[in-house]
């Protein structure tokens, strides 16, 4: 099962890079390494900006929850177009959409973020943007344990 394993890798291998003197393939060739990102560090900032009490119900976590939400969900299977990655909501012909409508908001208040921290990609950002605000948004993980708690009970 092994040698077959090994041999498929080597196959694999082999067919990215058809040079047997060249050890990585060139796939995974990089000519610089990309400099390393504290994801945590910008969660934190993240998470540090999303109580506005002059901002809609208080907190900008619901904005940015949708923003991660659509350009997620722009995804066309039929092309392989949209999706979060490249982040084209930046691009009039996407952020103009109607269902976008006032994501304009959440984009302009990650811009800050995304110049303090200039190596993560817009579409990580808007990702990441989104895991905070569900994470970070207490009020509902009480509401869904004591939902969870009062169905068992």
């Amino acid at each position: 099962m092994s040698v077959a394993a090994a041999g498929s890798y080597y196959y694999y291998v082999s067919s990215l890079n058809p040079d047997p003197n060249s050890k990585i393939p060139k796939p995974f060739q990089t000519k610089t390494e990309p400099p390393k990102l504290d994801f945590q560090k910008v969660y934190n900032r993240i998470a540090s900006i999303l109580d506005a009490s002059d901002y809609d119900d208080g907190s900008y976590a619901p904005i940015l929850l949708r923003l991660a939400w659509h350009a997620a969900g722009t995804y066309d299977k039929t092309d392989g177009t949209g999706g979060s990655n490249g982040a084209t909501m930046r691009y009039d012909a996407e952020a103009g959409h109607g269902g976008n409508a006032g994501l304009k908001v959440a984009r302009d208040l990650l811009e800050p973020i995304k110049k303090e921290f200039p190596s993560i990609s817009y579409s990580d950002l808007w990702s990441l943007a989104g895991v905070a605000a569900i994470q970070e948004m207490v009020c509902l993980q009480n509401s869904l344990s004591l939902f969870l708690f009062s169905s068992l009970m």
